[in-house]
């Protein structure tokens, strides 16, 4: 259910930072400019792109993959911090509706589908998922989006970071955020651990890409 009085709809805004003041930001969105207010119990994630070295062996990784000439090409890798680690798991299970329940669309064969667990036998060009369902290889290309999201401060904030604030709007418009994600230029987070369903690319069939 939704939180705040009456089971109001939570709010969602995605722009950039305009300023700062205290506990109070002041985000641009592409229709307005949205005042936002930063509680005790905010949560600020800080999601950063990494490249390959960054898989180490043993780190826990949510793993957006797809199947492509016979193997299972990644497409999206995000690291869950050591100290999110359950929290990860969770993610990846609420992730998995793009692949057990059929969201909208439907996972057909060649699309996209989450899995969480850990990464063995790393190299710049592929690693092993080891799932709770065994060993599974995974390879790398250019294209792969490698993410890393940790938890911030108020003060790790600035202007001209490109967020999304999720929270409470009140009569007037301003938000009580519940989170404040940062998020890197270009960064699409419905790619991001799963969520979105079938990624950027995903295609309608299982043909062999070139």
């Amino acid at each position: 259910g939704g939180f705040g009085p009456g089971g109001l709809a939570g709010s969602q805004v995605v722009g950039v930072i305009e300023s700062i003041d205290g506990n109070t930001l002041v985000v641009t969105t592409e229709l307005a400019e949205v005042t936002a207010t930063l509680g005790e119990n905010t949560t600020i994630n800080i999601t950063s792109v990494l490249g390959p070295s960054a898989l180490t062996d043993d780190t826990q990784v949510i793993v957006v993959s797809e199947r492509v000439d016979g193997g299972n090409l990644a497409r999206t890798v995000t690291i869950v911090p050591e100290e999110q680690a359950g929290f990860g798991r969770g993610a990846g299970g609420l992730g998995g509706f793009g692949g057990g329940q059929a969201g909208p669309g439907g996972p057909e064969l060649g699309a996209t589908r989450p899995l969480t667990g850990s990464v063995t036998a790393a190299t710049a060009s592929g690693f092993t998922l080891e799932t709770q369902q065994g060993p599974l290889p995974m390879s790398l290309d250019e294209e792969t989006l490698i993410v890393e999201t940790r938890q911030g401060t108020a003060a790790d904030l600035e202007a001209g970071m490109r967020v999304t604030v999720v929270g409470q709007a009140d009569e007037e418009g301003t938000i009580s955020a519940v989170a404040v994600n940062v998020v890197p230029e270009g960064l699409d987070l419905q790619n991001v651990r799963g969520f979105g369903g079938g990624g950027r690319n995903a295609p309608g069939s299982d043909e062999a890409g070139p």
